[in-house]
């Protein structure tokens, strides 16, 4: 029971954060040039987490999921900690 707790509160907040982090990245930010509007690559971090939440309805499929939605938040955690240490 604690078990699901804490995995659904994961779920939660990891998907919003890499929801939250691929938008603002996928930005056109503050360059006024020909850059497209939307950078799609960046959301793609998105898409990967999205895979490892589907992978977890399955018990048999469960902890690659669980690694699919750690890789995402992995991910931009390094982004922001590099970006904060400039």
């Amino acid at each position: 029971m604690i078990r699901r707790f804490f995995r659904y509160c994961w779920l939660i907040l990891s998907g919003i954060y890499v929801l939250l982090f691929s938008l603002w990245m996928s930005g056109p930010g503050i360059a006024e040039d020909e850059t497209a509007p939307i950078r799609w690559y960046f959301i793609l971090p998105f898409f990967i987490w999205v895979i490892g939440f589907i992978l977890q309805v399955r018990a048999t499929t469960r902890m690659v999921g669980i690694a699919f939605t750690i890789l995402p938040t992995v991910l931009y955690l390094i982004f922001f900690l590099i970006a904060f240490s400039m």
